[in-house]
């Protein structure tokens, strides 16, 4: 049984046998079990790698279910507590007005930051 902690947040369990996963989940607060973002199965004797690669696709679940709630939160803040676009982003870095900033990870253009005043 493996109990791993994913980001400090979330929990991630392990256990060969759905019965035994159930016990070990029974045994936890209920602020424990309420942390628990995914169960997977491995070996009990698997290597550190095995076990990460096995861990992966609920770890990838979880941050693809924060990346749109978090996007969600941007869409409804908006239009008067959001910037979309290049320069409206910039300008709110700027003057400090942002709290959560979301870039595709497609996104890359040129910049450079300024000498005088450290705008982007």
């Amino acid at each position: 049984m493996v109990l791993s902690q994913f980001e400090g947040r979330y929990l991630l369990v392990s256990a060969q046998h759905p019965a035994l996963r159930t016990a070990f989940m029974e045994q936890f607060s209920k602020a424990a079990r309420q942390r628990v973002c995914g169960a997977f199965s491995v070996e009990a004797h698997a290597r550190p790698a095995e076990v990460a690669t096995a861990a992966e696709p609920v770890q990838r679940a979880v941050e693809e279910r924060e990346e749109v709630a978090t996007i969600q939160r941007i869409i409804d803040a908006a239009p008067d507590s959001a910037a979309w676009g290049k320069r409206p982003t910039l300008q709110a870095l700027y003057v400090g007005r942002v709290m959560t900033l979301a870039i595709d990870d497609r996104f890359a253009k040129p910049g450079a930051r300024c000498g005088n005043c450290a705008a982007l």
